[in-house]
């Protein structure tokens, strides 16, 4: 799945979510945005078919 991230859509979503980005924060922003994008489309690639689900939390995690 490819995510067309602009200046319009991240304006739309930071609307719905009540949150103000000044425009002079918004190259930063697209920037940490797509970073995060690509960062997940690396592990959806990855092979999960032999990791079990976490059905319980570890206390070392907090």
């Amino acid at each position: 799945m490819e995510l067309d991230l602009d200046a319009a859509l991240v304006t739309s979503i930071a609307r719905l979510a009540a949150v103000d980005v000044p425009a002079g924060d918004m190259p930063a922003l697209l920037d940490v945005l797509r970073n995060q994008v690509e960062m997940a489309a690396t592990l959806r690639a990855l092979p999960y078919d032999d990791v079990p689900p976490i059905t319980s939390m570890d206390p070392r995690w907090v």
